[in-house]
Protein backbone atom coordinates (compact mmCIF):
# COMPACT_ATOMS: atom_id res chain seq x y z
CA UNK A 1 0.00 0.00 0.00
CA UNK A 2 2.87 1.79 0.79
CA UNK A 3 4.14 2.00 -2.79
CA UNK A 4 0.39 2.61 -4.51
CA UNK A 5 0.91 6.30 -4.84
CA UNK A 6 4.05 5.87 -7.10
CA UNK A 7 2.29 3.58 -9.46
CA UNK A 8 0.25 5.23 -12.35
CA UNK A 9 -3.24 6.57 -11.86
CA UNK A 10 -5.69 4.20 -11.60
CA UNK A 11 -3.77 1.52 -10.23
CA UNK A 12 -6.05 -0.87 -8.01
CA UNK A 13 -4.87 -1.76 -4.32
CA UNK A 14 -3.68 -5.03 -3.42
CA UNK A 15 -6.21 -7.83 -2.60
CA UNK A 16 -4.91 -10.99 -0.14
CA UNK A 17 -6.57 -13.60 -1.37
CA UNK A 18 -6.40 -17.32 0.59
CA UNK A 19 -5.01 -20.11 -1.70
CA UNK A 20 -4.90 -23.60 -1.78
CA UNK A 21 -5.08 -26.57 -4.03
CA UNK A 22 -8.95 -26.23 -4.94
CA UNK A 23 -8.67 -23.12 -5.75
CA UNK A 24 -6.87 -23.96 -8.83
CA UNK A 25 -8.63 -24.81 -12.02
CA UNK A 26 -9.32 -28.60 -12.84
CA UNK A 27 -10.26 -28.03 -16.28
CA UNK A 28 -10.61 -24.51 -18.61
CA UNK A 29 -12.64 -24.15 -21.56
CA UNK A 30 -11.62 -22.22 -24.58
CA UNK A 31 -14.41 -21.15 -27.19
CA UNK A 32 -13.64 -20.53 -30.84
CA UNK A 33 -16.22 -20.17 -33.44
CA UNK A 34 -15.75 -19.71 -36.92
CA UNK A 35 -18.53 -17.12 -38.22
CA UNK A 36 -19.58 -16.23 -34.84
CA UNK A 37 -18.16 -13.26 -33.12
CA UNK A 38 -17.20 -11.87 -29.84
CA UNK A 39 -20.76 -11.38 -28.82
CA UNK A 40 -22.31 -14.96 -29.84
CA UNK A 41 -19.40 -16.74 -28.56
CA UNK A 42 -19.82 -14.38 -25.32
CA UNK A 43 -23.55 -15.50 -25.30
CA UNK A 44 -22.66 -18.91 -26.20
CA UNK A 45 -20.26 -19.71 -23.53
CA UNK A 46 -22.95 -17.85 -20.69
CA UNK A 47 -26.20 -19.50 -21.56
CA UNK A 48 -25.04 -22.49 -23.24
CA UNK A 49 -21.89 -23.94 -22.05
CA UNK A 50 -22.28 -22.46 -18.55
CA UNK A 51 -25.65 -23.58 -17.60
CA UNK A 52 -24.13 -27.45 -19.16
CA UNK A 53 -20.98 -27.54 -16.76
CA UNK A 54 -23.54 -26.38 -13.51
CA UNK A 55 -25.16 -29.16 -13.45
CA UNK A 56 -22.34 -31.25 -12.23
CA UNK A 57 -22.23 -31.71 -8.58
CA UNK A 58 -19.70 -29.88 -6.81
CA UNK A 59 -18.24 -27.43 -9.93
CA UNK A 60 -17.74 -23.69 -9.78
CA UNK A 61 -18.14 -22.10 -12.55
CA UNK A 62 -17.29 -18.67 -13.23
CA UNK A 63 -18.65 -16.37 -15.27
CA UNK A 64 -16.99 -16.49 -19.20
CA UNK A 65 -13.68 -13.82 -19.81
CA UNK A 66 -13.71 -11.75 -22.70
CA UNK A 67 -16.21 -11.33 -25.58
CA UNK A 68 -18.73 -8.41 -25.62
CA UNK A 69 -21.75 -8.13 -24.02
CA UNK A 70 -25.28 -7.20 -25.57
CA UNK A 71 -26.11 -4.31 -25.51
CA UNK A 72 -29.13 -2.27 -26.26
CA UNK A 73 -29.34 1.26 -27.17
CA UNK A 74 -32.12 3.47 -27.32
CA UNK A 75 -32.63 6.46 -28.73
CA UNK A 76 -35.36 8.93 -27.25
CA UNK A 77 -36.81 12.10 -28.75
CA UNK A 78 -36.44 14.71 -26.03
CA UNK A 79 -39.34 16.65 -26.92
CA UNK A 80 -41.79 13.91 -27.58
CA UNK A 81 -40.88 12.68 -23.98
CA UNK A 82 -41.58 16.02 -22.19
CA UNK A 83 -44.96 16.09 -24.42
CA UNK A 84 -45.95 12.48 -23.15
CA UNK A 85 -44.87 13.48 -19.52
CA UNK A 86 -42.04 10.75 -19.52
CA UNK A 87 -38.40 11.03 -18.53
CA UNK A 88 -35.39 9.39 -19.81
CA UNK A 89 -35.61 6.85 -16.49
CA UNK A 90 -39.43 5.71 -17.65
CA UNK A 91 -37.76 4.16 -21.07
CA UNK A 92 -35.06 2.83 -18.85
CA UNK A 93 -37.71 0.89 -16.68
CA UNK A 94 -39.97 0.19 -19.73
CA UNK A 95 -37.03 -1.48 -21.24
CA UNK A 96 -35.90 -3.45 -18.56
CA UNK A 97 -39.72 -4.70 -17.39
CA UNK A 98 -40.17 -5.90 -21.04
CA UNK A 99 -36.92 -7.51 -21.47
CA UNK A 100 -36.88 -10.00 -18.62
CA UNK A 101 -35.64 -13.52 -18.55
CA UNK A 102 -37.00 -14.89 -15.32
CA UNK A 103 -37.02 -18.65 -14.34
CA UNK A 104 -40.19 -19.92 -15.05
CA UNK A 105 -40.32 -23.14 -13.00
CA UNK A 106 -38.07 -26.39 -12.62
CA UNK A 107 -37.59 -29.89 -13.66
CA UNK A 108 -35.56 -33.01 -11.92
CA UNK A 109 -34.59 -35.47 -13.44
CA UNK A 110 -32.43 -37.74 -11.81
CA UNK A 111 -30.41 -36.34 -9.11
CA UNK A 112 -30.48 -32.91 -11.08
CA UNK A 113 -32.62 -30.31 -10.52
CA UNK A 114 -33.31 -27.95 -13.90
CA UNK A 115 -34.38 -24.45 -14.27
CA UNK A 116 -36.33 -23.59 -17.17
CA UNK A 117 -36.41 -20.10 -18.05
CA UNK A 118 -39.28 -18.32 -20.51
CA UNK A 119 -37.56 -15.89 -22.68
CA UNK A 120 -40.07 -12.56 -22.70
CA UNK A 121 -37.59 -10.51 -24.93
CA UNK A 122 -38.43 -8.62 -27.75
CA UNK A 123 -38.87 -10.88 -31.09
CA UNK A 124 -36.45 -9.33 -33.76
CA UNK A 125 -39.12 -7.44 -35.96
CA UNK A 126 -39.80 -5.32 -32.73
CA UNK A 127 -36.44 -4.41 -31.35
CA UNK A 128 -35.98 -1.73 -34.31
CA UNK A 129 -40.07 -0.39 -33.99
CA UNK A 130 -40.51 -0.77 -30.54
CA UNK A 131 -39.92 2.95 -29.40
CA UNK A 132 -40.68 4.80 -32.65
Amino acid sequence: MAQLRRLPPGTLPPVVLKFDASSLPVCLITLKGQGLNETQLHDLGQYDVRNQIASVPGASIPPPFGGKYRQIQVYVDPTKLEANQLSPMDVVRTVNNANAILPSGDVKLGPTDFNIYTNSQFPTWMRSTAFR
